[in-house]
């Protein structure tokens, strides 16, 4: 766990420098403490088998040093400089779980020795690197929290703490308490290495929130006579500050790509295809098209041509703008770069079915959820993709289907769509042969379809069929949902959930999936194949388990009936699924819809007590609230009760202790 001969190296440079600053005492005390911590870092790599010698019979036990910490207040000054070095090395000793509690109490106006603090820190945050998860993430914390308060209480630069320490420290703990610490460290005068801060910012860079920071320690991380920040490491750290993905989208954490990637090049970053794209991406998902063209076109003067993944870029920034034009521009390009593939092409088709579901308010039609789109969409998936996997998963007559299509064309109240027509055109006459579709193309044309369907009877003929299939073994069907899981499941579940009074046929197809598990498959194979005595058996398809998603989708159909909510989240959790945000929101979004404002404020807590954190979609479903002033009193007297709570339990964790040290115990004079 310790490198022994590092920390000799260590202690003969600290000892270099501070013989020059320390008095004799002062000299004699530091070479008696680091005498010492070698031998703690021997019985910590060594354990049983370290024989302890004479020298340290002094050693504290556990109870000694909590009585200790209880005396420490009625300490006089020069009693606490005199038996410090004691009770923070006993405690290092013998109960390293409570040495940071001892560190934080001590050090209340009572000035430690820097070196003697910096050591303590270094053994704790390597110490519970070798605790279980649990208790490691339990610690980190804590110790972190620490380390700030005891950093505060100290002048600039009176602690300096190892690189490999302030690494340590902020590993395991989340990203505000490594910010924080940061912080604390920096208004300290604490110095940095390169890599620390490297390290520290490639993790901060991976959560929008902290993309600010990161590109802050990035830039400070660079040397002063510079850096190649093409190489490695550092191309992956400016790749991750200038990446977002669609659920990291928030407008109000003050970061931009655009001026992120104008600081980087300040600093003489060289950007390759992946960082444009990344910038280019993150300009898109933040509706600044505009800019993100002028980046592709800053590119193309460099002389860097785009491949297929910043056309696909282009294409699903093209799409969110609902810009038909940008789509031909890139569509035109990636002919020109002879780019087009599967993926382009399904892209293409979500356009046209995403074009369709952004104009509803135009859309007269009755049925929940219709969208238009199928049509044409089959239109073009014919001229280039086989017609059989598809006919496979639906139960009309595809060639019928286009047959009866007079013309390529939808309502005129989806125009919009109608505009993206010349794009698909351009890129379907590309393609000389039929291509085989892949799993992601059948489940956008098979989402197409379900949207096109106006009546319940409908899709509770499609699943009918479809169940069908998969209990015949259709190598498709099975295929599908062996590589995309719930998704046609779901699909057709959040479709019936749409139309009134089909909930009960909702709960059928879920009633379906949780007859038979893909686990209880593997269970019947095995003992097939062992009855059977190696002969080949296949067994009959089964259907997936529910997903979070699946009962996401459920929870949301459920959410307009009283109390069925609750009932659909138990039987989720019973069959071991764990809700996750999406959840938690459908939960608040019912409830709020419903004015319940004490199960809507329950449910916000109960997120947060599962570990995530308030999105936007979450304020959007607690703004549905009429009475939203009367459930931020309820939350803001939620939170005094709990910090109430929690006092009272301190409290009387420590009058248990000391009835378990005992009266007669307390009694007895300082071991020190």
């Amino acid at each position: 766990m310790f490198d022994l001969e590092k920390e000799r190296h260590r202690t003969y440079l600290e000892h270099g420098y501070l013989r020059h600053h320390l008095t004799k005492k002062e000299l004699k005390d530091f070479n008696n403490w680091k005498n010492d911590v070698k031998r703690l870092y021997a019985f910590a790599s060594f354990g049983d088998a370290y024989k302890i010698p004479e020298i340290l019979k002094w050693i504290l036990d556990r109870r000694a040093v909590e009585e200790a910490i209880e005396q420490w207040e009625n300490w006089t000054d020069e009693q606490r400089k005199t038996k410090w070095r004691k009770l923070m090395f006993s405690a290092l000793w013998s109960c390293p779980d409570r040495a940071a509690a001892v560190l934080e109490t001590t050090t209340r106006g009572f000035m430690a020795p820097g070196y003697a603090i910096s050591d303590v820190i270094h053994f704790l945050s390597k110490w519970q690197s070798q605790r279980p998860v649990d208790e490691f993430k339990a610690h980190a914390e804590i110790l972190c929290d620490v380390v700030v308060t005891v950093f505060n209480r100290f002048p600039p630069g009176y602690v300096a703490p190892r690189q490999n320490t302030i690494w340590q420290l902020t590993n395991g703990v989340d990203l505000l308490r490594t910010v924080s610490l940061y912080k604390c460290l920096k208004e300290k005068n604490v110095l940095f290495h390169s890599n620390t801060l490297r390290n520290i910012a490639k993790r901060l860079a991976a959560s929008p929130q902290h993309k600010h920071d990161a590109l802050q320690m990035a830039i400070e991380a660079i040397p002063e006579q510079g850096t190649d920040l093409d190489s490695g490491a550092w191309s992956a750290l400016c790749t991750s500050i200038l990446s977002l993905r669609p659920g990291q989208i928030n407008t109000d954490d003050g970061f931009s790509a655009a001026d992120a990637f104008v600081i980087l090049l300040e600093h003489g970053f060289a950007p390759n295809m992946v960082h444009y794209t990344a910038v280019i991406r993150s300009l898109c998902l933040t509706d600044q098209n505009e800019i993100a063209e002028e980046v592709f076109q800053t590119m193309q003067r460099h002389n860097i041509e785009p491949d297929i993944v910043l056309w696909s870029t282009l294409l699903d920034g093209g799409k969110r703008a609902l810009s038909p034009s940008n789509i031909e521009s890139v569509v035109k390009g990636a002919l020109g770069g002879n780019d087009i593939d599967v993926p382009f092409l399904n892209d293409l088709l979500v356009s046209l079915l995403h074009f369709c579901k952004a104009e509803p308010s135009k859309n007269t039609q009755s049925s929940p959820g219709y969208v238009a789109a199928f049509g044409p969409m089959l239109h073009f998936y014919s001229k280039i993709f086989h017609m059989a996997p598809l006919q496979a998963l639906i139960p009309v007559d595809l060639s019928m289907y286009l047959d009866g299509q007079q013309r390529l064309d939808i309502p005129a109240k989806w125009q919009l769509a109608q505009q993206l027509f010349p794009a698909l055109d351009m890129a379907m006459s590309a393609v000389q042969d039929k291509l085989d579709p892949t799993d992601a193309t059948l489940s956008i044309m098979f989402l197409a379809y379900v949207r096109s369907l106006t009546q319940p009877i409908n899709l509770i003929s499609l699943y009918a069929y479809f169940r069908q299939e998969i209990s015949k073994g259709s190598p498709i069907a099975t295929k599908l949902v062996r590589e995309k899981g719930t998704f046609a499941y779901d699909v057709l579940i959040k479709a019936l959930c749409a139309f009134p009074g089909m909930l009960r046929a909702a709960l059928d197809i879920v009633g379906d999936m949780l007859k038979s598990t893909l686990e209880e498959r593997s269970k019947a194979v095995d003992a097939m194949k062992q009855s059977l005595e190696g002969s080949e058996v296949t067994p009959p398809p089964l259907h997936p388990a529910p997903s979070v998603f699946t009962w996401s989708i459920l929870l949301h159909g459920f959410s307009r009936e009283k109390g069925s909510g609750e009932r659909i989240l138990a039987q989720m959790r019973q069959y071991g699924v764990e809700p996750n945000l999406v959840t938690w929101n459908t939960l608040i979004a019912g409830y709020a819809r419903n004015q319940d404002v004490n199960k809507t404020v329950l449910s916000l807590q109960r997120l947060e007590a599962s570990g995530h954190e308030a999105d936007d979609f979450t304020l959007r479903a607690f703004s549905r609230l009429v009475n939203r002033e009367l459930a931020l009193k309820k939350m803001e007297n939620a939170l005094t009760k709990r910090a109430a709570q929690a006092d009272r339990k301190e409290a009387e964790d420590k009058r248990m202790a000391s009835i378990i040290s005992g009266s007669v115990e307390r009694r007895r004079p300082s071991p020190l």
